[in-house]
């Protein structure tokens, strides 16, 4: 897993949106300092159901948060 690619992706989809940190953890059902960890590469692993609340919350394809997750191997489980 890339931590620096999730984060980066992360922050880009909350600019997006027009979300606050406070607003993507709540909508997501998670903690903030769940969330903080998530956009410092502060993980070494997360739940695959949490990455699937932050996609929904951030709206993006849950496969294509977890291909970033794991760093690129999902991408070719979607065709």
């Amino acid at each position: 897993m890339s931590a620096q690619a999730l984060s980066l992706f992360l922050l880009q989809q909350m600019r997006k949106q027009g979300l606050s940190n406070t607003q993507v953890a709540q909508q997501a059902g998670i903690s903030r300092q769940t969330w903080y960890n998530l956009l410092n590469s502060g993980i070494k692993e997360t739940k695959i159901s949490t990455l699937i609340r932050v996609a929904e919350v951030l709206e993006v394809r849950p496969l294509q948060l977890l291909d970033v997750y794991f760093g690129g191997r999902v991408s070719g489980l979607a065709a």
